[in-house]
């Protein structure tokens, strides 16, 4: 599955009883809820199109979750575990991340690639802006003045500002300037896991015949 790396994502909200995680499972399709103080699943909510990521209102009286799949963000009330809406995404939704004003939701549409902002009280799409390949996890500032998104095939972050919703800049990771700027150790990196020079000299050399342990 595409999103295997990604099957398992949690929220944290306060509950009446305590403290409880609420659990992403794309396997089994639903939301585990996990009482932190009897470290035990108290609740499993059935949630369709493969749940991924998972986001808590500050009040922790509601969760938001994206269903890559279904291409929908289901909102759930925590008290009573249901689910009592669900906000179409035109694309893959991954990454999610709640607003502190309780207003807004920003969602990662995985191929277009596209961060969505959405209006919660009309449950619509209100802006959008482009970020880098493939983004997977969205996160924002305390203050929320700033949005960031992990762009996983550009190893990168992009770095929105949320009142114009427009993107400020983008920082490459160290992978990405190894990987790309020097042809040489991109054949080099893809043996590294053997350790063997003989493995990366012949990768280097452009030899196909190479094996990880050394090499014939």
């Amino acid at each position: 599955m595409l999103f295997a790396a990604l099957c398992v994502s949690a929220a944290l909200c306060r509950a009446a009883s305590g403290a409880e995680a609420f659990i992403t499972d794309q396997t089994g399709d639903e939301v585990s809820v996990l009482d932190l103080g009897l470290k035990q699943v108290v609740a499993r909510i059935p949630v369709t199109g493969k749940p991924a990521g998972i986001a808590m209102a500050r009040d922790g009286g509601t969760a938001y979750v994206t269903s890559p799949e279904g291409k929908y963000v289901s909102v759930i009330d925590t008290a009573s575990r249901k689910i009592t809406a669900k906000i179409a995404i035109p694309d893959t939704p991954l990454g999610i991340a709640a607003d502190p004003s309780g207003g807004f939701i920003y969602v990662a549409g995985f191929y277009q690639p596209r961060l969505y902002k959405i209006d919660l009280a009309a449950a619509a799409i209100v802006a959008t802006v482009e970020v880098g390949a493939s983004p997977s996890g969205v996160a924002l500032s305390p203050d929320g003045a700033l949005i960031v998104t992990a762009d996983r095939d550009d190893d990168q972050i992009s770095i929105i500002d949320a009142k114009s919703f427009t993107r400020k800049k983008h920082r490459q990771g160290r992978r990405a300037s190894v990987w790309r700027d020097d042809r040489r150790a991109r054949r080099a990196r893809l043996c590294r896991e053997c350790r063997k020079q003989r493995c990366v000299r012949r990768r280097s050399q452009g030899g196909q015949a190479a094996w990880h342990g050394g090499g014939r």
